[in-house]
């Protein structure tokens, strides 16, 4: 795990935020590099992250700027989260760790982060086998069949206007 110097001075909100300072990322590689790391270390894994589309939006332009391919698989555990603790008010990764009694952690830090989603993904596999019978993850979104579509959300809508007032006349 590596900060990246982004180049710029880190926005305040964001040390705020975050805990990461400008001081903390100085000598912190710059993306091309801290990129061919990840990329090496992911090889051709599976990815997966607590809003992945967020965090994958960020990679893909970050890799796009840097001229280099980033066409991973990924599986977001928000939608996931929804879908097997539907009681809870939110996903948030914090919510969701604390409902299952995981340790606290240090949030918006990358290892404390991935860390605690390693967790409530092992939680989550272990649940999808006991209770729907997963046994591969070309199995997942069938294991996840039956969820309430009233209570999923949306990532795009399609919306098609017409003009009926000629078909008035």
């Amino acid at each position: 795990c590596t900060f990246v110097n982004p180049g710029i001075h880190i926005p305040d909100r964001v040390s705020a935020l975050t805990g990461i300072t400008d001081d903390m990322v100085k000598d912190a590689p710059p993306i091309d590099s801290a990129l061919d790391d990840f990329l090496r270390f992911a090889g051709d894994a599976v990815l997966v992250a607590h809003n992945a589309p967020f965090d994958i939006g960020f990679m893909r332009a970050a890799a796009k700027a840097c001229g280099k391919p980033f066409d991973f698989a990924f599986i977001d555990t928000v939608p996931l989260c929804r879908a097997l603790f539907p009681e809870l008010k939110n996903a948030k990764l914090d919510t969701v760790a604390a409902y299952l009694n995981l340790p606290k952690f240090n949030h918006h830090r990358a290892s404390d982060d991935a860390k605690t989603l390693a967790l409530i993904l092992a939680h989550i596999l272990k649940r999808l086998m006991s209770e729907r019978g997963l046994e591969s993850l070309g199995q997942l979104n069938r294991a996840l069949a039956g969820a309430d579509p009233k209570k999923l959300r949306p990532y795009h809508m399609i919306l098609l206007a017409k003009n009926f007032r000629q078909y008035m006349m």
